[in-house]
């Protein structure tokens, strides 16, 4: 029973089939998207964000130039749910292999992704796009789940962390489907993705393509591993090397976006697919700080992690905001910029942020979840599920028998505020519970989210036939939830 905690609300259909007036046209103008994805790089890490040893001037000048994000979420705290999050716009717990739900470390773990997932590249490929996967895959380690199978025209990279141990041969890099080289030069696995990277976004200018590259980096993710020119340069140890070395790579991009007169029609994003790990939580780097826990936690030092997005001349300079967003919310941010459409045939998770990239508006909710823990901070066992649900400034945790914070009071969790406010911790209780059951329903015949309404219904009312978020949100502001209203209209009947 609430409002709207953010009121404006954005409708992909009011931008048509055109890149949200940013563009004159869409189908001879698309934007070009190079997505930067650093592994296991913690909320402080970056310079602009505060990190105390570790020396970032190039996303910090991607930030002065842009949107620095304090309040941005992964879908899950660990890599392999991560990403398929945010190539798919869907919680990992809607993929048919369970595998997604986990982090997959060869040879022990098996699966990956399902031949019936739908990517934003291959959206994008569809609209025309030159689709570049350079760096770690980690959604499955044989050629059925490569990313040439997703939407992918091209893959340089690894299939999964360079565990040595896993790989007889050494670790592999392939290309496309074959293996291109092992065992790789892991000092060197920057400055290769780089390369790619930059030869790849010249080859598309060439052709008069638009081009997507999704770059996920390998670190700083263990074992860490530099160049020459980086070995130890940090003051944050082997650790801040790796990103100071990512730090180079993005300006080497950056510096050919200019070169090659793309740059004013380039959206660069760069973030992580989810916070460090424990053991740089210690000094020098203090990872995550001021945020609780790591990598492996629904606390919030293993969800929420930086996000910097620059685009020139569209793209707003120096602003830092505050409001929530997801990893999941960039799959249909990227049909609205270029006139693609969400798959609609299955449940998405995610909302379109251009408004609040592009100054026009904000989110048109802030109800946020996250799952995966692993107990290496001895809270818990390890858990798979769905682990946490922020909605506004509040965050229900599924732990200890329910845990609530007041995020913006206390960013670091420190003082479970349950006992004091039990009408809003009901509240969100009694909304994980509906949003993780609807899971399991969907997708179902007449009610593609899952969340006892019909589709008709929902396009008849104006809410969404694919989100089942909304069902709980209070459209009107009459005090009533959506999926209130439905019910008592069908007892009137």
């Amino acid at each position: 029973m609430k409002t709207l905690l953010i009121t404006a609300v954005l409708l992909i259909a009011s931008v048509g089939c055109r890149a949200i007036d940013l563009t004159a046209d869409s189908k001879t103008n698309q934007p070009n998207i190079v997505f930067i994805f650093a592994d296991d790089l913690g909320y402080n890490n970056l310079s602009c964000y505060g990190a105390p040893k570790i020396k970032t001037p190039v996303i910090d000048q991607m930030a002065k130039e842009g949107i620095r994000f304090t309040d941005f979420y992964a879908a899950s705290s660990v890599c392999t749910p991560s990403r398929y999050a945010l190539l798919t716009g869907r919680y990992p717990h809607r993929a048919k292999d369970k595998a997604m739900l986990r982090w997959i470390e060869p040879p022990r773990e098996k699966g990956g992704i399902s031949a019936y997932e739908i990517t934003v590249a291959q959206r994008l490929q569809e609209l025309g796009y030159a689709t570049a996967c350079i760096g770690k895959w980690h959604l499955g380690d044989s050629e059925k789940y490569f990313p040439t199978n997703f939407g992918f025209d091209y893959w340089w990279g690894l299939a999964n962390n360079p565990y040595r141990k896993a790989y007889k041969n050494g670790v592999p890099i392939y290309e496309n489907t074959k293996i291109a080289v092992q065992p790789a030069d892991l000092n060197n696995l920057t400055k290769s993705y780089t390369e790619k990277t930059v030869d790849f976004i010249e080859k598309s200018v060439k052709q008069g393509k638009p081009f997507f590259v999704y770059l996920p980096h390998t670190y700083p993710h263990t074992p860490w591993a530099t160049s020459k020119e980086f070995e130890r340069k940090s003051a944050g140890g082997r650790f801040g090397d790796t990103i100071e070395e990512i730090d180079w790579s993005t300006g080497e991009i950056l510096k050919k976006l200019k070169e090659l007169g793309v740059d004013s029609n380039t959206m660069v994003v760069f973030t992580s697919d989810n916070g460090a790990t424990k053991a740089t939580l210690r000094p020098p780097n203090l990872s995550n700080h001021p945020l609780k826990r790591g990598k492996a936690s629904v606390y919030e030092g293993g969800i929420r992690v930086p996000c910097v997005v620059r685009w020139p001349g569209r793209i707003k300079e120096n602003q830092v905001v505050k409001n929530p967003a997801i990893m999941l919310d960039w799959f249909p941010t990227f049909m609205a910029m270029t006139g693609g459409k969400m798959p609609d045939d299955r449940p998405h998770d995610g909302r379109d942020i251009s408004g609040l990239l592009f100054g026009s508006g904000e989110r048109s909710d802030s109800e946020f979840y996250a799952n995966f823990i692993a107990g290496w901070y001895r809270d818990t066992t390890r858990k798979f599920g769905i682990m946490q649900h922020r909605s506004g400034k509040w965050k229900y945790v599924a732990l200890n028998d329910g845990e609530l914070y007041n995020l913006e009071k206390d960013v670091s969790e420190e003082n479970n505020v349950k006992t004091a406010n039990m009408e809003v911790y009901n509240r969100l209780k009694k909304e994980f519970d509906f949003f993780t059951k609807s899971i399991g329903k969907a997708p179902a015949a007449g009610d593609i989210d899952g969340d006892g309404m019909p589709d008709n219904y929902e396009k008849a009312n104006n809410l969404d036939p694919l989100y089942a978020i909304d069902s709980y949100l209070d459209p009107d502001g009459n005090g009533k939830t959506a999926y209130q209203e439905y019910l008592e209209k069908q007892a009137k009947k």
